[in-house]
């Protein structure tokens, strides 16, 4: 069964755009905007009409010269402070530097010795190693011959058959 409903429907609008709220919107946009402007002129024009003025008589030099002698000193003071911070940062790096570099060789000699040695005793033996190999590889192995290991053997069977010659004859 269908129902139909004779009731009329209530019409949907935005908030903001409600008659009856138009005072009260009106009322705080102007307290807010009145207030803003009321600091402004109070507290903050002065200061940059001031600060205006002053830039003004500096750019035209018509500022004392007591004053540019005080600010003369006040620049030579920050300038002897910036100048002496910065030496105390040149020292501290160079100190921290040198400290550096007397923990590594520190822990150089003491603590990494053994594994340094085991390094470079592990790096010359391969060197020596390859050096050895290849001098015998081109010693005792003439073209034919490696190419005859080469058809007959696979690469580590050839390389091993190869290695296995060398210590024969050594």
């Amino acid at each position: 069964m269908i129902r139909i409903s004779f009731a009329p429907k209530k019409k949907l609008s935005m908030p903001q755009l409600d008659v009856s709220t138009f005072f009260s919107q009106f009322f705080w946009l102007s307290f807010v905007f009145l207030g803003f402007y009321g600091i402004l002129v109070r507290l903050y024009l002065p200061k940059m009409s001031r600060l205006l003025k002053l830039r003004t008589r500096k750019v035209s030099g018509g500022l004392e010269t007591p004053s540019k002698t005080r600010d003369l000193g006040t620049d030579s003071f920050f300038l002897d402070g910036l100048r002496t911070s910065s030496e105390e940062v040149q020292a501290c790096t160079q100190a921290t530097a040198t400290w550096m570099q007397d923990c590594i060789r520190g822990a150089q000699k003491t603590q990494f010795q053994d594994v340094n040695t085991l390094y470079f005793s592990t790096l010359g033996q391969l060197s020596a190693g390859q050096k050895l190999f290849a001098h015998e590889f081109t010693s005792l192995c003439s073209p034919k011959d490696f190419q005859r290991l080469g058809r007959e053997l696979a690469g580590p069977a050839r390389e091993k058959a190869f290695t296995l010659r060398v210590f024969d004859t050594l």
